[in-house]
């Protein structure tokens, strides 16, 4: 919308970052301990340069800190109103980099989660392997009157329990180590 509005206007348009300064709205936040938060919030808002070279603030939220003027020469803005350029981007480079966070975030999610479940099947298949080699074959097993079936079963439940409660942080590192 803001480029299609300055378009043949503007010969460029950035993203700025910035911590904000003399607000004349302040507003303080007080936790429930009545601790008072006093963080430098970034801001972000455009540089918009013109076709003859001249430097604007364009601040379409510049009212939430009390300024209600959206549109001020980028010099009188940064002197009065910027603390701190935090960073400066092409137009349209915020939201590309948060797209690709997002997707970075969800592939790692998922890598993550498959990392786990394959290192789970492992370590069931080899708590199970182990557990028949010592103990009775699950064809055998699948054999047993009701009470000594209900009575293995919960010996290997346990077992496998075990199993995977010493496996789980080996996978968990396997995971970190990637």
């Amino acid at each position: 919308m803001v480029k299609s509005m300055l378009q043949g206007i503007c010969s460029e348009i950035e993203e700025v970052t910035v911590e904000p300064k003399n607000d004349p709205l302040k507003m303080i936040t007080i936790d429930a301990e009545g601790i008072s938060d006093l963080t430098y919030y970034h801001h972000e808002l455009f540089r918009v340069t013109t076709e003859n070279k001249e430097t604007y603030a364009l601040d379409l939220t510049s009212a939430q800190y009390g300024y209600y003027e959206p549109i001020e020469p980028w010099n009188s803005y940064e002197k009065l109103r910027v603390r701190k350029i935090r960073k400066v981007l092409s137009f349209g480079e915020t939201r590309i980099n948060e797209l690709l966070a997002q997707e970075k975030d969800q592939g790692w999610e998922l890598e993550t989660y498959e990392a786990f479940l394959n290192g789970s099947r492992a370590c069931l298949d080899l708590a199970l392997l182990g557990w028949e080699a010592l103990n009775i074959s699950f064809k055998t097993l699948l054999r047993l009157p009701d009470e000594d079936f209900t009575k293995v079963r919960g010996e290997l439940y346990a077992s496998i329990g075990t199993d995977l409660e010493n496996m789980i942080p080996e996978i968990c590192k396997k995971i970190m180590d990637r």
